[in-house]
């Protein structure tokens, strides 16, 4: 029998693959169809970096088993990563104690999404901008920046990360936040009035660690919350995200869900208000969010797995107006 070449048996080897996909069984090709179009997931988790105290632990075994379940494609933090006063230098053990040696299942090995709470900024907030070129999963290329996200089954997800601490007065007062500016808040304002005119994306999203809406122990910022809510409303923004509150919270004004979570080692008491929607204090946990172009939905897990709220949301549409404009 004559020899065949690689050339010759390539046709074959295709031909072979693609009978034996047909032929597959039913219930593996269904398998195969459900994954793709699986809603995209990811976890909200803040306020957390305490050298893995037992708190700590127990709200990323439960993020693990939830992101293990629903097959999570990345992480938001909303900032307060490392306690007491940030990190120092790439080779801190915070990142050891506090980040790698915590969050080390293997369903956790996905981009995190960054931002920068007021105790990172205690110590040095560049060194966590700089890990990202060390880490593969540690995303924070810069103070402030926007991530697009593909959705299953077509559209697209875009997340805004702000460094909302440059927009605290007594901060700029603190001699322990030496390494904010005085311009960089209304930059940053700018930047995102300019970038969510722009964003054509199904879903907008937009995150900092301060609230903009809250009844917990710190409350909202003025001058934060005043200057951010005109522009999230603006733009038609489905979620503002958040940390620097210890609890799970959903306060709901104009449309506008801003979920706080920043339970993610030790917690706080919580109280209500009139557009609070849920809210609960001392139980740590976080948020598990799924998107599809048409649908957005939110639960809060707690540290058993247990849901403690949950809300659908439909597709926010376009409703922004010239930049600029009031």
């Amino acid at each position: 029998m004559p020899r065949m070449s690689w050339r010759t048996m390539l046709p074959l080897v295709v031909l072979s693959l693609l009978v034996l996909g047909a032929a597959a069984p039913p219930a593996a090709r269904e398998r195969a169809a459900q994954r793709r179009e699986r809603p995209t997931a990811f976890l909200v988790v803040g306020d957390w970096g305490r050298y893995g105290e037992p708190s700590q632990r127990d709200v990323a075994r439960a993020m693990a088993r939830t992101a293990d379940s629903i097959g999570v494609r990345f992480v938001i933090s909303t900032g307060d990563n490392f306690y007491d006063n940030g990190v120092t230098s790439l080779d801190d053990r915070h990142w050891r104690e506090s980040f790698e040696n915590v969050y080390d299942q293997p369903a956790l090995q996905v981009p995190w999404y960054v931002a920068l709470g007021n105790h990172d900024h205690r110590g040095d907030p560049d060194v966590q901008v700089r890990y990202s070129k060390r880490s593969k999963r540690w995303k924070l290329p810069a103070p402030w920046y926007e991530t697009t996200e593909r959705l299953a089954g077509g559209g697209t997800l875009d997340v805004f990360v702000l460094d909302t601490n440059h927009g605290v007065l007594e901060y700029r007062e603190d001699k322990r936040y030496r390494h904010l500016r005085p311009t960089a808040w209304p930059e940053q304002l700018a930047w995102l009035d300019r970038e969510l005119a722009r964003s054509r994306a199904d879903w907008r999203v937009v995150v900092g660690h301060h609230p903009v809406r809250s009844y917990a122990s710190h409350g909202a910022d003025p001058e934060v919350a005043d200057v951010l809510r005109p522009i999230l409303e603006r733009h038609g923004v489905a979620l503002y995200l958040n940390g620097h509150e210890h609890v799970l919270q959903d306060v709901v004004t104009n449309g506008i869900h801003y979920v706080t979570s920043g339970a993610g080692s030790r917690t706080r008491k919580a109280g209500r208000g009139p557009d609070t929607r849920f809210v609960a204090g001392n139980t740590g946990g976080f948020a598990a969010v799924t998107v599809t172009r048409d649908t957005l939905a939110l639960s809060f897990v707690d540290t058993n797995g247990h849901t403690l709220h949950a809300f659908r949301i439909g597709r926010v549409e376009r409703r922004s107006t010239p930049t600029g404009t009031r």
